[in-house]
């Protein structure tokens, strides 16, 4: 009963400090309790979170989708659905259940917790979605939407909109269209150990009579010559060298 009531009083503060209020409070319990606590022998007959994880997945899919299909009308399917992998996505997914700090409200066995289930990826993201499957069964679509739609804008997404575009293509292209000589990749510098190595990649160009170069540090060559490639891009395009043209 202690056990209870501490968790009952712990899915409280979490609802005070979301501004939620849910109607089923079983149903957030439900959200919170993993596998791992509800097949312990003293909880042989308590559920699990896994049909509303199974539920919060589709729930979550159908909102990323509807908001991406409206925020950017001029996106292909193809890169729709690419931007759409990176929110839906066990990595996407635990990082905002950290921000929630859901794996304190979540019941664990005591192994599980022992091993630091509280803290794991796989956890912490089917947390996440089995707490959408229950409030999406509790308030509905549109108050679904809007909750999440309120935690995705904290995220960064303009590196994934990078991550959508072939830098380099684009670069290659506009030389071709403009009879110059291909881009020239040279590594520059390469430093680290050999798991753990840094690349550095400088890109040159003749633009309009000019040489231009550009240089990008990553973890591998393939993305430091992409990030070089976006960095002479920016330079190219700058109101400074459009006015050359």
């Amino acid at each position: 009963m202690a056990k209870s009531n501490k968790q009952d009083q712990l899915l409280t503060q979490f609802e005070a400090t979301l501004g939620l209020e849910f109607e089923n409070k079983a149903l957030l319990a439900l959200a919170f309790t993993h596998s791992s606590y509800a097949f312990t022998k003293s909880q042989a007959k308590r559920g699990n979170n896994e049909r509303l994880e199974f539920l919060g997945d589709a729930v979550l899919k159908l909102i990323v989708s509807d908001y991406f299909y409206e925020k950017y009308p001029d996106y292909t399917e193809g890169d729709l659905t690419k931007l759409r992998a990176q929110i839906i996505s066990d990595k996407c997914f635990s990082q905002l259940a950290q921000h929630l700090q859901l794996g304190e409200y979540t019941l664990l066995s005591y192994s599980e917790r022992k091993s630091g289930g509280k803290l794991k990826e796989s956890i912490l993201a089917s947390t996440f979605e089995a707490l959408f499957g229950a409030y999406f069964l509790d308030q509905g679509y549109l108050k679904s939407k809007e909750l999440l739609l309120k935690l995705i804008e904290e995220i960064d997404l303009s590196q994934i909109q990078e991550d959508l575009h072939d830098f380099k293509g684009i670069l290659q292209e506009k030389m071709q269209k403009a009879k110059s000589p291909l881009p020239q990749y040279q590594v520059i510098k390469e430093e680290g150990p050999d798991h753990d190595k840094e690349f550095e990649v400088n890109v040159c160009v003749e633009w309009k009579g000019q040489t231009i170069n550009a240089t990008a540090v990553a973890v591998s060559k393939k993305e430091a010559e992409k990030k070089a490639a976006k960095a002479l891009l920016d330079q190219i395009e700058s109101p400074k060298n459009m006015k050359k043209a």
